[in-house]
């Protein structure tokens, strides 16, 4: 017998079924007990700021992505984590020197930044550790005006699911 099971609330579950709950109508029962474990995820979560929140045009901040995962196993992207950068009011880009830091397993190995790029990429089979990890790396803007960066639900792609809410920074 199967059964597909479903719960949207993290945590390990434990179905038993003790010696003779299960009879067929022969009279044969289960024996001996018997159990199965699942256990469901969090969902991975993700946040971004800029450090300071306010600069003078061709200046550097530092955009910072966090990376949340609430759960006690390591997970995995399961595809690239791309955050392209605003292109209005005018195009921020990644700066000269791009300073890229990271807490993630493979350090920054993991992160592609080019410098004048606008994009930061997080690559594939980059790994979530419990409790998170971050990346930093510094971006220009040219212009004055308001930039908004912005990760939409679903950018983020895990072993451990999808990222269910969306994230933004202003500049």
């Amino acid at each position: 017998m199967t059964a597909d099971v479903f719960s949207n609330v993290p945590g390990v579950y434990i179905n038993e079924i003790a010696v003779g709950d299960i009879t067929s109508f022969e009279g044969v029962g289960n024996d001996p007990a018997t159990q199965a474990e699942i256990v469901v995820t969090a969902p991975p979560t993700i946040a971004k700021e800029f450090v300071p929140p306010v600069i003078a045009p061709g200046e550097s901040a530092t955009l910072r992505i966090t990376i949340g995962n609430d759960n006690d196993a390591a997970g995995s992207l399961t595809s690239d984590l791309v955050d392209t950068l605003p292109a209005t009011p005018a195009v921020m880009v990644v700066a000269a020197t791009p300073n890229i830091t990271s807490s993630c397993p493979g350090g920054t190995g993991i992160v592609s930044a080019t410098a004048g790029g606008t994009t930061v990429t997080i690559n594939n089979g980059a790994g979530t550790p419990p409790g998170g990890c971050v990346v930093t790396v510094d971006v220009t803007a040219p212009s004055n005006g308001d930039y908004l960066n912005n990760i939409p639900v679903g950018a983020l792609q895990t072993t451990l699911g999808p990222n269910e809410v969306p994230t933004e920074a202003p500049l």
